[in-house]
C-alpha cells in the first residue's frame, strides 16, 4: 500500500484523492486590498506575523567594519 507523504502530516488538512493545490501571485493596490478586507470581513491575518530580526548584527553606521 502506497502512503502520500503529504497526506500523512499533521500540521495540514488531509486532502480528497485526486484534489490538487493551487496557488497563485496577484498584484494588488492599496485601495483593492482595502475593498477586500472589508468584503471579506477580515479581522485576523491568516499568516502568523513573524519576529522583527535582530539589529545587532546589521551594519552601523560605520558600515560592517567597525
Amino acid at each position: 500500500m502506497v502512503h502520500d507523504k503529504e497526506e500523512e502530516t499533521t500540521d495540514q488538512p488531509v486532502r480528497k484523492k485526486g484534489s490538487r493545490k493551487h496557488q497563485s501571485v496577484i498584484a494588488l493596490d492599496m485601495e483593492s486590498w482595502e475593498q477586500l478586507i472589508e468584503l471579506f470581513d477580515i479581522k485576523e491575518p491568516m499568516i502568523p506575523h513573524r519576529d522583527e530580526e535582530s539589529q545587532q548584527n546589521a551594519p552601523g553606521v560605520k558600515g560592517w567594519y567597525t
